[in-house]
């Protein structure tokens, strides 16, 4: 498997480095959006070659001060020993080098579990929750490959979810069809806990005009009643139309 490292920064010598992660392209899920397409790869990231790669970065800044995991997928805690084995060379390295070291997740959060919610407070880790809204709108964009729905299952670890990252951000990727309903899941997931809800729509997906439309006035309505604050979005403007910007689930970041 050819793992994907993103460094966000540039390289030259900056005092924080922040990596963004593919674990595996293994996921239990079968989006109708997801980049990866129905046939996932189910290889695993190599620990080695990964923190060979990270470390020619550390080593060739000199002015480094921090830096920071971001794991990512397929889902990512699929491949949670390896997680654990690339974090154990970071903290080495950074205790030895006097920087600071952090690290995260983007998950579906169906694997996550007690124990892993305490390492990752132990460790002072954050968790990001991908969760498309209420159970039927869920399920019929985050089934499982047999066709099954994810949703009850996603949904009792939300709270093992918030006692890591207390202030999340709901990641919900809007389709055509679920773009009339922002309303709905934004309080859904409000209720749920979640401090704020992320609705980015499918980058890759057609839109329509209409659709757009009906887009653009649900993120007011959600805006309007529950304040900018709580609601958050992108879009990009191209010449004479505003063109979605992806969330990463329907376009590789």
């Amino acid at each position: 498997m050819e793992t994907k490292i993103k460094e966000k920064t540039k390289v030259m010598e900056l005092d924080h480095y922040n990596f963004l992660i593919d674990t595996t392209n293994s996921c239990q899920l079968d989006c109708i959006y997801c980049y990866k397409g129905h046939e996932k790869n189910t290889q695993k990231m190599d620990v080695k070659k990964v923190w060979n790669t990270v470390n020619s970065f550390l080593k060739s800044n000199s002015q480094l001060r921090s830096f920071k995991f971001h794991f990512m997928g397929g889902e990512p805690l699929i491949a949670w020993s390896q997680m654990r084995k690339l974090n154990s060379l970071a903290k080495d390295y950074s205790e030895k080098n006097n920087l600071s070291f952090g690290w995260g997740a983007t998950s579906n959060l169906i694997l996550l579990d007690e124990e892993k919610k305490e390492v990752f407070i132990k460790e002072k880790a954050s968790i990001h929750c991908s969760i498309d809204g209420p159970k039927k709108i869920h399920n019929q964009n985050r089934p499982y490959a047999n066709g099954r729905g994810s949703f009850l299952d996603v949904e009792k670890n939300i709270p093992l979810a918030l006692a890591i990252t207390p202030n999340d951000t709901a990641r919900v990727t809007v389709t055509p069809k679920s773009a009339n309903n922002l309303l709905e899941i934004s309080e859904f997931l409000l209720d749920k806990g979640f401090k704020k809800v992320g609705l980015f729509p499918v980058f890759d997906m057609e839109w329509t005009n209409s659709e757009m439309k009906i887009w653009s006035n649900e993120i007011a309505k959600s805006m309007a009643k529950f304040g900018p604050d709580k609601i958050t979005t992108f879009v990009r403007n191209r010449g004479e139309r505003e063109i979605f910007s992806y969330c990463g689930a329907g376009k590789s970041l």
